[in-house]
C-alpha cells in the first residue's frame, strides 16, 4: 500500500472522456476483469500497474491500475492504488469509491484511507462535513492519529471556529505532548504573549523534525509582529524561511533567468478562442501577487446574491498541461482547449452554481490566463495588487508549501512581483474591458467605490450584503481565514515600515523596476 497521499496539482495530459462516467467505468471493470480472468494474465497486469504506479500522471496510470483491481478485486492494496491515481487525475468521486472498496475489503490502516477520504471532500468536492465525518471515522480507529486532528482543526478554522480549532489542537496534544505542528497552529489562536512563550518553549526542546521547524519559526514571526516586537519578529521569519528552503528540491528552486523566459513566452503564447458558451455560470478569476488581497475581494464579491464564492479551484493549474503539452496543429490545440472546458466544468458539477458568475480564487492562475480567457471569453479577470513593500513583508512573514518557492526569499519575491505586474500588463492591455486590477489600499478604504465599478461591468447592481461581515460564507483554505469574517480593516496598510531598517536592498530594487517611486515611501 502506498503512503497517504497529498495533492500536488501538477499538469497532466488528457484524461479520456470515459473515465469521468461512472456506468461507463463499471462496464470497462467489468470486461477488464472477464478478459483476464480468461486469459489468466494476472501476472502481467501487476507489472503493468506497478510500471505506472512509478509514473502514475501518465495518462495510461488510472486504465492500468484499474485493469490489476479489476482483476483481483478481493486484494484492498490495488483498490487503494487505483484511488490514488484517480486522485491525481481529478477523477475525485471515482477514487472515493475506490477508496470505500479498499476499507470494505479490509485494508490495513483504515485511518489512513479515511483521512484520503476527508482531503478528498474538503479541498477538491467542498463537503467540510463528509471531511468531519471520515476524520471522526478515522479517530474511532486510531484515536492518536496526529494527521486527523490536524485536519479537523483546520477545518474548524477554515469555518472561522476559532473555539473547536483550538479545543482540536489541544486534544492532539493530549496524545502528542510536544507534537510541532499542533504547538505552532494552536498559538496562532492563543493571546500573544501565551502563544510566544508555547512556542518558544518547543523550539528549545528541539525534538522535532527539521520540516516542522519552519512552522514553528513562521509562527513565532507572526506572533512578534502581532505584539509589536518587530526585529525579533523578522529574525524569526529569517529562521522560518531557511528551513523552509531547505525543504525545495533542487530543480523547483526558483530561477529568476528561467521565470524570466517563462514569463516572456506567456506574454507572446498563442490560444485558438472557443465559440462562445449559450449558458453555464462564467468564471471571474481573481489572481495576483499572494497576499495582495484576493481573499478580501472574494469575500466581499462572495456575498452578492448573482456570485457564488469557489475559492482555490484545482481544475485550471491541474489540467493546464493538457493543452500545452498538446501538439502544435491548430485542430489538436483546439480539441484540447475544447477537452479541457469539458473537463474544466465537469469540476464544478458538485457545487450546483445557480448564480451567473462564480470565483476561480488562485493567485498563481496569472500564469494561465490565455488559456482560461480562451476557454471563457465572457470571463472577468480581476488581478489584486498592494503596495510592494507590504505585500513583500506579508509573503515574507508567512510560511508558504514548496509550490510556492519564491516566497522563501526577499529577493525573490521581489523579482516575483516585476514579474507579475509585467504579466499584468500584458492581460490589460490584451482584453482592457475584461481585466481590472483592485488596489488592496483603496479596496480597505473605500470597498463600495473600488468594487462598485466590478460589479457594474458584470450587470449587476451594489447590494449591501457585500459589506455585511454577518453574511455567512462557506470555508476558505486561507491563512486569512478567520480575518475575513470580521468588518474590513485598514491596519495591514503601512505595515512594511515597521520593518524599513531590514529591508535597504529590496527598497532599491522596487525603486530601480518601477514598483515604488518617492511618493510611495
Amino acid at each position: 500500500m502506498l503512503p497517504p497521499f497529498s495533492y500536488l496539482g501538477l499538469g497532466i495530459n488528457q484524461v479520456p472522456a470515459w473515465l469521468e462516467h461512472a456506468q461507463a467505468w463499471q462496464d470497462l471493470t467489468a470486461e477488464v476483469k472477464r478478459r483476464c480472468m480468461d486469459s489468466r494474465n494476472i501476472s502481467q497486469l501487476r507489472q503493468r500497474a506497478h510500471s505506472a504506479l512509478r509514473n502514475p500522471y501518465q495518462p495510461v496510470a488510472v486504465e492500468a491500475v484499474a485493469a490489476l483491481a479489476a482483476a483481483e478485486d478481493h486484494v484492498a492494496d490495488n483498490w487503494y492504488n487505483l484511488a490514488f491515481v484517480q486522485r491525481i487525475h481529478g477523477m475525485f468521486e471515482l477514487a472515493l469509491q475506490s477508496y470505500d472498496k479498499a476499507i470494505r475489503r479490509g485494508i490495513r490502516g483504515a485511518q489512513d484511507v479515511h483521512l484520503n477520504r476527508s482531503v478528498i471532500f474538503s479541498e477538491f468536492l467542498d463537503n467540510p462535513e463528509a471531511a468531519h465525518c471520515e476524520l471522526r471515522h478515522a479517530l474511532a480507529i486510531a484515536p492518536d492519529f496526529d494527521a486527523a486532528w490536524l485536519n479537523l482543526a483546520l477545518l474548524a478554522e477554515d469555518a472561522g471556529d476559532v473555539a473547536a480549532a483550538r479545543q482540536a489542537y489541544r486534544s492532539l496534544l493530549d496524545c502528542h505532548q510536544h507534537h510541532p505542528m499542533a504547538v505552532a497552529r494552536l498559538a496562532r489562536l492563543l493571546d500573544p504573549d501565551a502563544g510566544i512563550d508555547l512556542v518558544r518553549t518547543a523550539l528549545q526542546r528541539r525534538n522535532f523534525d527539521v520540516d516542522l521547524a519552519g512552522d514553528l519559526w513562521s509562527s513565532l514571526a507572526y506572533l512578534l509582529d502581532k505584539s509589536g516586537d518587530y526585529d525579533e519578529a523578522f529574525q524569526a521569519a529569517v529562521q522560518a524561511k531557511r528551513f523552509a528552503a531547505s525543504l525545495i528540491p533542487a530543480p523547483h528552486r526558483y530561477d529568476p533567468d528561467q521565470t524570466d523566459r517563462l514569463v516572456a513566452a506567456l506574454q507572446i503564447e498563442q490560444v485558438p478562442n472557443l465559440e462562445p458558451e449559450c449558458e453555464g455560470p462564467m468564471p471571474i478569476y481573481i489572481c495576483g501577487m499572494f497576499r495582495s488581497g484576493s481573499t478580501l475581494v472574494e469575500s466581499l464579491l462572495g456575498r452578492h446574491s448573482a456570485i457564488t464564492p469557489c475559492g482555490e479551484r484545482e481544475a485550471l493549474p491541474r489540467l493546464i498541461g493538457s493543452y500545452r503539452s498538446s501538439p502544435p496543429a491548430p485542430q489538436a490545440k483546439l480539441d484540447a482547449l475544447v477537452n479541457m472546458r469539458r473537463q474544466y466544468r465537469q469540476s464544478l458539477k458538485h457545487l450546483a452554481i445557480a448564480t451567473p458568475w462564480f470565483t476561480d480564487k488562485r493567485p498563481d492562475n496569472i500564469q494561465h490566463l490565455s488559456v482560461a480567457k480562451a476557454m471563457f471569453g465572457q470571463a472577468r479577470i480581476l488581478i489584486t495588487a498592494r503596495h510592494p513593500l507590504d505585500n513583500l513583508i506579508s509573503c515574507f512573514l508567512l510560511n508558504f508549501d514548496v509550490q510556492v518557492p519564491y516566497a522563501v526569499d526577499l529577493d525573490h519575491i521581489c523579482h516575483w512581483m516585476v514579474k507579475s505586474r509585467e504579466l499584468a500588463q500584458t492581460w490589460h492591455a490584451r482584453w482592457p474591458n475584461d481585466v481590472y486590477t483592485v488596489q488592496y489600499e483603496a479596496l480597505v478604504a473605500e470597498p463600495r467605490a473600488c468594487l462598485a465599478p466590478v460589479l457594474n461591468s458584470l450587470s449587476l447592481p451594489w447590494e449591501a450584503a457585500c459589506l455585511d461581515p454577518a453574511t455567512a460564507l462557506p470555508a476558505t483554505r486561507t491563512p486569512s481565514s478567520i480575518d475575513i469574517r470580521k468588518p474590513v480593516y485598514q491596519r495591514s496598510v503601512g505595515r512594511w515600515r515597521n520593518y524599513a531598517r531590514h529591508l535597504g536592498p529590496q527598497i532599491d530594487f522596487c525603486m530601480k523596476a518601477g514598483l515604488l517611486d518617492a511618493e510611495g515611501l
